[in-house]
């Protein structure tokens, strides 16, 4: 990889760190950096080799987690288990660490195989550069001349409608190695901000009338200044919310917030990094506010022991989110002090030490805290108490030598009593951490349990609120292929049919037509929403049986995809597609009573390719 100049700007002769693209929104928004993440841990094992071990050493140096047993620098191996838990964190992250960034851009961009290739063609044909970035030094190589990254960008999309416009931006800077613009770090004082419009307006009155520039490139200049202004007064809108409600909680929870040993007065929105989600840091303060609300009533003890036991339950669930809505935001207050903004009053200087204590009185040392745990509604099942963090054993001190035992003896005696102590606080700390993954797959599987309804609710809104239970408003579909022919044409965007030789839609004896409709429909909708990033689904089959009574299967042996390779293969664009996922219902050789639909997920063109509908696919069974 070599190192090139840029357009003469200092990001061209620098180069521009890889964290900077999840910065810029107007390449890669918020919903499209998390679908990004998405990909990147749902297409995790199919990577290759240097490519996990990239990720994971970017994950564990970067992401701590909080739940789930795993250790301080051992996040990546949630990886392997129960990723999603690194969705946000990770999402969060890599606008900030760059070693993370280059990871999870090179794990996205092996996971587009076909972009990055047809990518690589147009910027060769145009005789541009399609080195990527220098992944050694975490950094793009250089960034695009003005206007040329969109020129790039329209004519690519427009040749290969195919793929989606997020994803052939984001592939264009990344193999090109160039960045389209960035912003500068340096700030700019008020005179120097008006001389550098002044000199604009200068240059603007210079260029004559007849410049072609005033039809497009200028009237464009001046959207982006208007949509910049909007974006700059939501920006204030958002502060002066953030700091009203830092500071109802500083005069409604002062004493609460004293006893949770947290110093707020550090907390403003002027101190906020550029790169904090500011939805989720207002979203962060508010639910701050509802749960020390909900705390207050039970913080004093009780008078009678049956109310008190009743109050240390709820303590105990109150706290530990408690105090991770307060790390939520103690993380948010990264950068130094800005100076006042508007209606936006420099944080106070904390009071200064009282003089007249005794110099040598020890500071009081509040009770030990729970370890934060992830808030769960209160909706939840009832958490129990967790005992307490073992302390560590405390080093004794020396023992005098007793009489009559040499000397030699005594030493070796005290070095295997310290290696069984260190034993023993090893065997606690993994005891503990046992515990805590006790607690997450607890808790993973209530919200697994919690989500079905969610499901449900999101599938029969697709379906414009149809139960299938339902039959007065089910639609009358009267056998598989009008169940088949309906999909096709509502569904034309997400869906391609290209039934294979094997099967049998046009004379289906299937005894209930109206589910494989619904079943069609949940490919079109719940499954397509999942693949798109647009939709969070940990487990396909209990989705779908909460749609429509049927199950999922996601895989199917090498041997029986290989052996009865005309079952499972379907050929579509002039292509041919291996059916490993199939959903269905029933086990028996009726068919009327059981039916297949398999498919395969085309990452490039955004659809699924239905390639069988029948009884079920040969096996070795049958």
């Amino acid at each position: 990889m070599t190192d090139k100049e840029g357009s003469g700007t200092d990001a061209g002769r620098k180069g521009v760190q890889t964290s900077a693209i999840f910065a810029l929104e107007h390449l890669v928004r918020p919903d499209y950096r998390a679908a990004v993440v998405t990909r990147v841990l749902t297409e995790f094992r199919s990577l290759p080799h240097s490519t996990r071990e990239a990720l994971k050493s970017a994950v564990n140096e970067t992401v701590s987690l909080s739940t789930g047993g795993f250790r301080r620098g051992r996040a990546g191996q949630a990886l392997e288990r129960t990723h999603t838990i690194l969705q946000e964190p990770i999402t969060q992250e890599i606008r900030l660490s760059d070693k993370l960034a280059s990871a999870v851009l090179r794990g996205w961009a092996e996971s587009h195989p076909a972009l990055r290739q047809e990518i690589t063609r147009h910027l060769e044909s145009r005789g541009l550069d399609a080195d990527g970035p220098d992944f050694t030094r975490n950094r793009f190589i250089t960034v695009w001349e003005p206007n040329q990254w969109e020129a790039e960008w329209e004519a690519f999309t427009e040749a290969h409608g195919q793929f989606s416009k997020d994803d052939s931006g984001l592939m264009l800077c990344y193999v090109s190695g160039k960045l389209p613009a960035l912003e500068s770090g340096d700030e700019l004082s008020g005179s120097e901000i008006s001389d550098v419009l002044s000199a604009t307006i200068d240059c603007l009155r210079l260029l004559p009338a007849t410049a072609p520039d005033w039809q497009e490139v200028i009237p464009n200049f001046i959207e982006s200044v208007s949509n910049l202004v909007k974006e700059k007064e939501a920006e204030l809108k958002w502060a002066d919310d953030f700091d009203a409600v830092l500071q109802s909680l500083r005069d409604e929870f002062a004493e609460l917030l004293a006893f949770f040993e947290q110093d707020t007065q550090e907390w403003a929105a002027a101190r906020v990094s550029p790169q904090a989600d500011t939805a989720a840091a207002l979203r962060s303060a508010e639910r701050l506010r509802a749960l020390l609300a909900e705390y207050r009533p039970v913080h004093d003890r009780a008078p009678g022991i049956s109310e008190e036991r009743e109050r240390i339950r709820k303590r105990d669930e109150l706290q530990p989110p408690i105090l991770e809505t307060a790390q939520e935001i103690d993380r948010l207050m990264t950068e130094p002090p800005v100076g006042p903004g508007p209606n936006r009053p420099a944080p106070p200087e904390p009071d200064a030490p009282d003089s007249g204590a005794a110099p040598d009185t020890p500071p009081q040392t509040a009770a030990p805290t729970p370890e934060p745990e992830p808030a769960q509604s209160q909706a939840g099942p009832p958490q129990e108490s967790r005992p307490a963090a073992e302390p560590a054993p405390a080093e004794p001190p020396a023992l005098p030598e007793p009489p009559g035992v040499p000397a030699a003896e005594h030493a070796a005696l005290q070095s295997e009593n310290r290696d069984l102590r260190d034993t023993v606080a090893a065997l606690q700390s993994e005891n503990r951490a046992l515990r805590d993954e006790v607690e997450i797959i607890k808790s993973e599987l209530y919200d697994s349990q919690e989500m079905e309804e969610s499901w449900r609710l999101a599938y029969l809104s697709e379906k414009g609120g149809i139960s299938e239970t339902d039959d007065d408003t089910a639609p009358q579909v009267e056998n598989v292929n009008a169940a088949v022919e309906m999909a096709r044409q509502r569904f034309k965007k997400e869906l391609t049919f290209a039934p294979n030789s094997a099967s049998n839609i046009e004379s289906n004896p299937y005894n209930r037509p109206e589910k494989v409709w619904d079943a069609l429909q949940w490919l079109a909708t719940t499954y397509y929403k999942s693949k798109m990033g647009q939709l969070r689904i940990t487990n396909f089959d209990q989705s779908i049986k909460e749609a429509c009574g049927w199950w999922y299967k996601g895989d199917q042996g090498e041997t029986t995809l290989s052996r009865y390779k005309k079952s499972y293969t379907a050929i579509a664009y002039g292509k041919t597609y291996w059916l490993a996922e199939h959903i269905g219902k029933g086990t028996n050789f009726d068919a009327r009573y059981t039916i297949r639909i398999a498919f395969d997920w085309d990452d490039d063109l955004r659809q699924v390719i239905v390639g069988y509908i029948g009884r079920h696919q040969q096996t070795d069974a049958s």
